[in-house]
């Protein structure tokens, strides 16, 4: 089991290791994206999780589209099914649109804002991933939350980002592309902790989810695909929807 606050410094570990050996020479987005989510399956691929409120189980499959292509639709697309306590279980879809800095500049030259007027009318609860060479200092507004020892400051697990999270809708109303964005943002851990394991910022209609299944529709679909499953300690893991297999393979058997 681990403590929910280290459970938040490892992927931001991650996440900024990726950074590091990344910059220069290798800054390309998905070359990040590929890496961080190997990690992921590495590092989280069944752990259990303590918090001073709750204890969870959480499972996760990470899959690769097998022919990469730009889907106008969010890079990563998470399926999330739920046990809640009482015994209501939830599917829904969560979509990420990762984006790198400019190494010369600071602004995010990828982002359009044709593309996120699409995916906010689709998925209005979509986030974007900003992929940094340097710190970003973010807050987190619940870092300190659920703290059992309130005179000895925690860890600043989620505090110091190289992958700041700001969602879509907000970052096409304020047009936005420049690191002016970092102070809209909150870090990843945070957004999986408390937003995505809580069955926050998803979406749960069958056009949606069937999408970040790998049938997409009209909407289109992800290039890679976090499939979790969570639950708290006293209850089984939900069952969840199938991916397409047929266009989705393994990120373990998966080529970059």
């Amino acid at each position: 089991m681990i403590a929910r606050y280290e459970f938040e410094r490892q992927i931001e570990t991650i996440i900024a290791g990726h950074m590091v050996k990344a910059y220069p020479y290798q800054w390309d987005e998905d070359h990040i994206t590929f890496g961080i989510l190997r990690d992921f399956q590495e590092n989280f691929r069944r752990i259990q999780i303590a918090d001073p409120r709750l204890q969870i189980e959480v499972e996760w499959e990470i899959y690769k589209l097998l022919i990469p292509e730009e889907t106008n639709f969010g890079d990563i697309g998470i399926l999330l099914s739920a046990q809640l306590r009482d015994g209501t279980q939830l599917v829904g879809a969560g979509f990420i649109e990762a984006k790198i800095r400019d190494i010369t500049k600071h602004r995010f030259l990828q982002i359009r804002q044709k593309q996120n007027a699409h995916i906010i009318r689709n998925a209005p609860n979509a986030q974007t991933l900003l992929y940094s060479p340097a710190d970003v200092p973010v807050f987190d507004p619940a870092a300190y939350d659920a703290w059992p020892w309130f005179f000895i400051e925690p860890p600043l697990a989620a505090k110091i980002t190289r992958g700041p999270v700001v969602p879509i809708s907000l970052v096409h109303a304020t047009k936005k592309k420049d690191v002016s964005l970092y102070d809209l943002a909150c870090s990843p851990s945070f957004q999986f902790v408390h937003r995505y394991f809580n069955c926050l910022d998803l979406e749960f209609s069958r056009d949606a989810i069937d999408a970040v299944r790998g049938f997409p529709k009209k909407l289109g679909q992800p290039n890679y695909i976090l499939k979790i499953r969570l639950a708290p300690l006293d209850h089984e893991l939900p069952r969840m929807p199938d991916v397409n297999t047929d266009a989705f393979a393994p990120i373990e058997r998966a080529r970059r």
